[in-house]
Order: C-alpha cells, then structure tokens, then sequence
C-alpha cells in the first residue's frame, strides 16, 4: 500500500527557540482548521484521528496517541476556529515530517468498526468518505521542524476541504489538499458584504498577482490559498500569512460546480492582527 503524500503549500522555517518552556525539552502545538465545501447539501465532514507522529532521522517518533479517537467535523473549523491536535512538551531535535493517523470505513468479523470518517447531508443522511485507491489512512506532511531544548513551535494545518472532497458516482472521495503555516506569523481577514445580489457568495485568497481567469474552469480555483462563505453577510479568512493578497469575489451555482466572477480587492494581512474589510459587491470591486 502505498504511502499518501500531501503537498504542502506553506511558509515554513526552522524554528528554534531559546526559552525557558520545558527545560531540556521542547514544545510543540500543532492545530487543524478549514476552507468550506461547496455544495450546500453537505453539512458535516467528520474527520476521524487516533493519533500524531514525526519523523526523526530514520525514525517515526510518537506524539500523541487519543485514548478515544477525535472526531472533527471540519466545516466547524472556518475562518479563525481550529482545533488543536496536540499541545504539549516533545524530545527537542529536527524532525523532518508529521504523520497523523485517520479512520476510514472498514468491517472486522462483519462488524463495522465505529467511529469512522464520514460525511452528513442537510436531508439528514450520512455516508462513508473514502480513499483513493492503494492510499494509506493517513496525511504524511513534509514539514522541517526544528525544536531547540527549551523552545517551542506552533503550526496550524489548513485542510482545504473544497479541494480535497471529490464526488465520484454516488461516493465522497478523500484527497487530501494541506497547508502548513507557523501559526504566530499569520493573521485574519474578516469582511462584511454590503448590496449582495446573490445568495451564494465565495471569497478567496491568492498572493497578489496569481489570480488568472483560467482558475475558474469547473469552479476549482487549484491556486487559492484559502477560502471562504459569505454567511448572513459576513466572511472570514483565516491563518493567512502576513502579505498582500488579491481576494476574488464569485457566485456559486448551488451545487459548487460553476462559479461567475463579481470582482477583486485587495487586501493586506499582518500577523496576528486582524484586517476588517467592508466590501460592495455590487459597486465596490475591481473586474
């Protein structure tokens, strides 16, 4: 079987540090939040974790091990929400790849084996998410970590759940799309939307510059970094590294499979601030 990889996007550094935190030890936090699904007949993606590793030298290293496994419901951890998978002291050294475990459907002796990943439906149906075929039931990140004795490191892994979900016949298909980022250096973009038109706003974020038209095709938009709903006139966009970004503006069919341009703007990120943005969508965008 082979191993899933994810392709990480991210800013990511070595980080040592040179604290008194943990003494000859190091610290380590590491955090999983979301971008929303498109389609508005989904209203959970439970994603199931039993345990956290990283690779030493040749060596996987434990982490964590959950005594029960988590059950995340992804389409929770929007905007500035995440959940954290691990927050604790760990043996300093570099390490060079996270590995976390997951839970997909399976039956032993007849029985299904509970809890398992999933995904709900607003008319109250739930079905199984499945892998690809040969993948193996876990995200292998390329991280380089580095955690001085005393030091600490703080990430967030963003699962671009409107990427990684694929519909395939009557099935929910799990590939996953992952960024890293060092949770101390990002910030938050939250914005209000005046004269909207439309019932079903998406916004996403790409560094200044690598929007191009050619991302619309089938509503996919591969180079965003991130994305969000507007819900009730609101939005958020979070774990953004600090930089200028270029937000586009689309309407959505309901089923998430075409989009239609409304404009741009542009936006500035600081870390761990948060940048408020009022936007007109019927007179405030660029084309």
């Amino acid at each position: 079987m082979k191993t899933m990889r994810v392709v990480i996007v991210a800013l990511l550094a070595l980080l040592v540090g040179c604290g008194e935190e943990g003494g000859n030890k190091g610290f380590l936090r590491l955090a999983i939040t979301d971008a929303p699904a498109d389609s508005d007949e989904i209203n959970a993606v439970n994603l199931v974790i039993t345990n956290v590793e990283a690779r030493k030298g040749d060596a996987w290293k434990s982490i964590k091990i959950f005594s029960q496994p988590v059950v995340i419901n992804l389409l929770d951890m929007t905007g500035s929400r995440s959940f954290e998978l691990v927050n604790q002291i760990i043996e300093p050294g570099t390490y060079s790849k996270v590995r976390i475990g997951l839970r997909f459907f399976s039956a032993q002796g007849g029985l299904v084996v509970n809890p398992h990943s999933s995904v709900s439906f607003t008319n109250g149906s739930q079905q199984p998410l499945t892998l690809a075929e040969g993948a193996a039931a876990e995200l292998v990140l390329d991280i380089p970590l580095g955690i001085g004795a005393g030091g600490r490191a703080d990430y967030t892994l963003d699962v671009d759940v409107r990427k990684s979900l694929t519909r395939t016949d009557d099935r929910y298909e799990f590939r996953p799309v992952v960024r890293a980022v060092e949770s101390q250096r990002t910030g938050l973009i939250e914005g209000t939307v005046i004269n909207q038109t439309v019932d079903k706003i998406l916004v996403l974020a790409y560094a200044s510059g690598n929007y191009t038209a050619s991302e619309n095709a089938g509503g996919l938009f591969p180079n965003a970094i991130t994305s969000g709903r507007a819900k009730r006139g609101e939005f958020a966009l979070g774990f953004l590294p600090a930089g200028t970004y270029e937000l586009v503006f689309v309407s959505l069919s309901a089923d998430g499979t075409s989009a239609t341009l409304l404009g741009k703007k542009a936006a500035t990120v600081t870390a761990l601030a948060t940048t408020s943005l009022e936007v007109d969508v019927a007179n405030g965008l660029e084309p």
